[in-house]
């Protein structure tokens, strides 16, 4: 994770290849496909594991793009957790673990933490407000410190379309809690582009790829209703 990417690559190292049980990375990329297409997410997650585990492996030879990769997958069996397997327990474990990681980094991050974001959604959808309120905060801070860090055209959009999200957000609890606003106004006419919005969905949800393949071929309705109930299953 601790390696020099800009926001603008963010999308080539989203999701590397999976894995499978006991071979290569060819086959285990399409084992993982597979498996999440047939919602046997167990075992996308077991897949998930074990690439992790060789990412890891591969650290003491040196390979430090395999940190990239490791947090991304980390990311994406965090995801599988909370929203398909139903066990935002061990979602949590894999968010803190990333959290404090990031702390005791030496290099300064070039993206997100976003594992931040992602918990404090978990906490929202549980209705613990304050605890959703100060993580949503903290990725607040964290996209501000990396504003400061980034200075490419793209990236300061990139930083300022997040930073307006996750104010938005905070902004949602307080109507529920009271409080503050953060955005006096927002104006949903200037929504972002659709090229930039199809970017923030890629980079934002860990399961992008997989759940377009799985929309691809599925009934739309069916699809949607399918949605509503991961959604609802807390």
């Amino acid at each position: 994770m601790k390696i020099a990417l800009s926001f603008s690559l963010l999308f080539v190292l989203l999701f590397s290849p999976g894995m499978s049980f006991r071979c290569s990375a060819e086959n285990i990329d399409q084992e993982l496909e597979r498996s999440y297409i047939n919602s046997d997410y167990a075992a996308s997650a077991k897949l998930l594991e074990q690439k992790i585990s060789q990412l890891e492996g591969k650290l003491t030879t040196g390979h430090r793009g395999s940190l990239q990769n490791i947090y991304m997958n980390q990311l994406l069996l965090a995801y599988i957790y909370a929203w398909k397997l139903q066990m935002p327990e061990k979602s949590m474990e894999i968010y803190n673990e990333l959290i404090q990681s990031n702390k005791s980094g030496k290099e300064k991050r070039k993206i997100p933490a976003l594992e931040l974001l992602y918990a404090a959604e978990l906490y929202a959808v549980k209705n613990n407000l304050q605890e959703a309120e100060k993580y949503y905060q903290m990725f607040l801070n964290d996209l501000s410190e990396l504003k400061e860090r980034e200075h490419d055209d793209f990236s300061i959009i990139f930083a300022d379309e997040l930073i307006n999200f996750t104010k938005y957000q905070i902004d949602s609890i307080c109507l529920k809690m009271g409080g503050e606003h953060l955005l006096k106004k927002l104006k949903l006419s200037s929504a972002m582009t659709p090229n930039m919005a199809l970017f923030f969905s890629m980079a934002l949800v860990p399961a992008a790829r997989y759940e377009t393949l799985v929309a691809m071929r599925t009934d739309l309705s069916t699809y949607i209703q399918q949605s509503e109930y991961q959604f609802n299953g807390y």
